[in-house]
């Protein structure tokens, strides 16, 4: 049975659902991208003292709707929270949020975004070459490779294809 991931994107990044949906699919088959609205971040989210957007706002405005198993929202805007000075993308409760601001390619946003539903899919982080791999930097994303390694491939097929059910 197929994963149903709905994808919202903020005004200016429409142009990158394609290979958001394309990069997500091709390494998680198990999962169907279907975009969904635009939607723009809060202006309760902008942290004045950090210049940037507070992830966790975010993930708590997005909403999940009927007849979908998650949801990413992909945003131009920076992106940080309190142990962070900034992130690429967060997941939590079947959601995640991917920030295009500090990435240089279309393809480093779809490896964040395959990265994040990795995690929606019950993945952890992998210190192997993999898709899984945490990335502190923009370097670090260009340099991950854009799959998952056997291991991490193994454990999804153990699950089935993704876990979501405590996500």
């Amino acid at each position: 049975m197929a994963i149903q991931a709905g994808l919202y994107w903020q005004t200016g990044t429409a142009a990158l659902l394609a290979t958001v949906k394309e990069q997500v699919e091709a390494v998680f088959p198990a999962v169907k991208c279907t975009p969904l609205a635009p939607l723009e971040p809060p202006a309760a989210g902008w942290d004045t003292f950090r210049g940037q957007y507070d992830v966790h706002c975010l993930l708590d405005v997005c909403q999940l709707p009927a007849g979908y198993d998650l949801v990413l929202w992909l945003v131009q805007v920076d992106i940080g929270d309190p142990w962070h000075s900034y992130l690429f993308g967060a997941a939590s409760q079947r959601k995640a949020v991917v920030s295009a601001a500090r990435l240089v390619s279309q393809e480093d946003i779809g490896k964040e975004a395959g990265h994040e539903i990795g995690h929606l899919l019950g993945l952890s982080h992998c210190r192997n070459e993999c898709l899984m791999r945490p990335s502190r930097t923009s370097r670090g994303v260009q340099g991950k490779m854009g799959r998952l390694c056997s291991p991490c491939q193994g454990v999804l097929a153990a699950r089935g294809g993704g876990d979501l059910q405590n996500k």
